[in-house]
């Protein structure tokens, strides 16, 4: 056994325990405490040192203390983070695991009506309202949505997760009377390779005849490129179940220069595009859709004129 395998051992046997020990402090007291008291020791010390002069009793419990600091810090780091891949590994499999349980009866989308909002600076805000028809068999029930992220700044993890999404139930006849509705999500990669964020509703295993499902997310910076004039961006949708009828309306708010914004129909029906004020309004609709069919249009903005 070699001297370097005889250090790692030694190591391994002496800072395991004490790494372990930290982490359960953390875990415990929260970091911000474990912070707090690592503060006033290094202060206590350094005041007792100067106090009564003692050079070394300061500097040994300074190195002391500082180093607690690094370690409890780097041990939340690393325990959030591990936490943060589990919550992500573990939504991974039930989402898959609910895409392929296809059942006999699966849910039919009465209607589907989507506002997106799109600010000057590239920040999005949507609203999805789907009405539902009956489905009420027992069985556990759920709805998705798809977001595709066009844009050719990386997406970071903190990008990720400044996103927020709300999700509520409502009966149609109390549609004011709504209850939140639990949501997960997963990142995945659309099939151009894009990342794509999809949402998971679920509804119970009771789904009425009108029953309303109203999603809300707000997504910073979304089409920051688009608007910045970098890249054309995409604006569509497809269905991988029944629809009656749907609704797709995206407003471009307070663009400074309106003329300047274009878009292009890809395959979209009842097309409409309209400017109010600085509002740039694109709008398109249709019944029964065929299904995994993408529909919508491509925007782009060039700020120059």
């Amino acid at each position: 056994m070699t001297a370097g395998s005889e250090l790692r051992a030694l190591l391994s046997q002496r800072l395991v325990p004490l790494i372990a020990e930290i982490e359960e402090l953390v875990y415990k007291h929260g970091y911000i405490r474990v912070f707090g008291s690592t503060v006033t020791l290094l202060g206590t010390v350094g005041l007792l040192g100067q106090i009564f002069g003692i050079a070394w009793l300061r500097t040994v419990f300074a190195t002391a203390a500082g180093a607690l600091f690094v370690v409890a810090a780097l041990v939340s780091f690393a325990g959030t983070q591990r936490q943060r891949n589990k919550l992500v590994n573990v939504e991974t499999i039930l989402h898959d695991y609910a895409d392929s349980m296809h059942t006999d009866s699966p849910i039919v989308l009465r209607e589907w009506r989507q506002e997106t909002i799109v600010e000057n600076n590239g920040d999005v805000y949507c609203k999805r309202n789907i009405i539902l028809n009956a489905a009420s068999n027992g069985k556990p029930r759920y709805v998705s949505l798809k977001m595709v992220y066009y844009g050719i700044t990386p997406l970071t993890a903190r990008a990720k997760r400044r996103i927020s999404c709300k999700a509520y139930h409502a009966r149609p006849e109390s549609a004011s009377e709504r209850t939140r509705a639990k949501a997960t999500s997963v990142w995945k990669n659309s099939k151009s390779g894009k990342p794509r964020l999809d949402i998971y509703v679920h509804l119970g295993n009771r789904v009425e005849d009108g029953d309303l499902v109203t999603v809300e997310w707000w997504w910073p910076k979304m089409s920051a490129d688009l608007m910045n004039g970098l890249e054309p961006e995409g604006f569509d949708v497809a269905f991988d179940k029944k629809v009656c009828k749907f609704t797709h309306r995206v407003v471009f708010r307070n663009v400074s220069n309106p003329s300047a914004l274009t878009v292009r129909n890809q395959g979209a029906r009842n097309f409409k595009k309209k400017v109010r004020n600085n509002d740039v309004i694109v709008e398109f609709s249709a019944r029964e859709p065929r299904l995994n069919e993408p529909m919508g249009f491509i925007a782009d903005y060039t700020r120059d004129g």
